[in-house]
């Protein structure tokens, strides 16, 4: 049997606060379990991961704890990696986005991706409208605001969701615009924003739906062999290209 090598990762945690059964369950034992598999096969597999010490989320907990973002995630990041260890998934490589050792590294790989892709013509830069809190003197960007959701369900309804984040709403998951939430609100003051000029980097992502939706019907009858997709996860993913995919910020004022 031919030894085949595996590269195996799973979603980075914020380093903003403890791991929960659900993190476990969700991403880290099902990798846990594939890595033990393909290894008992004789396969070569490195095992990657590491927080996510960049997320708006982490900037909230560390403003909520008094401290900074470098301790507040140098202490979450050490003590996930020791509860890793505790329930027995073991990493190659457990890491950070802004740990020492990794963050250069880090920082040199993302101004790369941004480059290339700028070269090929994805970025458009453009000046638009952001939600404002004069109080705390700063833009609002993703889970620095919440309002209710303005989309509309999949059979016509309003979603309505009090809850809506600046950047996703948990309820109906659509993405979300914040200059358009409904009643939005500062979830650091609790004031009501203002909509202020601001200039930033998006990401065009029309130009990636019809390689996009080729790929996804090749997913009915895969000729590798693999399973085909579910006809419901399908359908649900053609319908947001069908809507048009839009233009997604890269970049945000904190």
């Amino acid at each position: 049997m031919t030894k085949q090598r595996y590269l195996v990762t799973s979603g980075l945690p914020y380093s903003n606060g403890r791991l929960h059964v659900g993190h476990i369950a969700g991403a880290y034992l099902p990798a846990d379990t594939y890595v033990r598999y393909r290894r008992a096969r004789g396969d070569e597999v490195r095992f990657i991961c590491g927080s996510d010490d960049n997320g708006v989320s982490t900037l909230i907990a560390a403003r909520k704890e008094g401290t900074t973002v470098e301790e507040l995630t140098a202490r979450y990041n050490a003590r996930q990696a020791a509860d890793f260890q505790g329930l027995g998934i073991e990493f190659d490589i457990y890491g950070g986005t802004h740990q020492p050792g990794f963050v250069e590294h880090h920082n040199r790989l993302s101004q790369q991706f941004f480059r290339i892709m700028y070269d090929k013509g994805y970025f458009t830069k453009k000046k638009t409208c952001q939600l404002y809190d004069a109080e705390a003197e700063q833009f609002l960007p993703d889970r620095y605001v919440k309002g209710t959701c303005y989309h509309k369900k999949a059979d016509g309804t309003p979603c309505a969701y009090p809850e809506a984040y600046g950047d996703q709403c948990e309820s109906c998951g659509s993405m979300v615009d914040p200059i358009q939430l409904i009643n939005p609100v500062s979830t650091i003051t609790g004031t009501t924003p203002e909509p202020r000029e601001t200039t930033h980097w998006y990401l065009r992502l029309d130009q990636f739906e019809d390689p996009i939706r080729e790929w996804l019907e090749s997913k009915r009858n895969p000729q590798d062999g693999s399973p085909p997709w579910r006809e419901t996860v399908l359908n649900f993913t053609l319908g947001q290209i069908k809507q048009g995919l839009p233009e997604r910020a890269m970049t945000r004022d904190l």
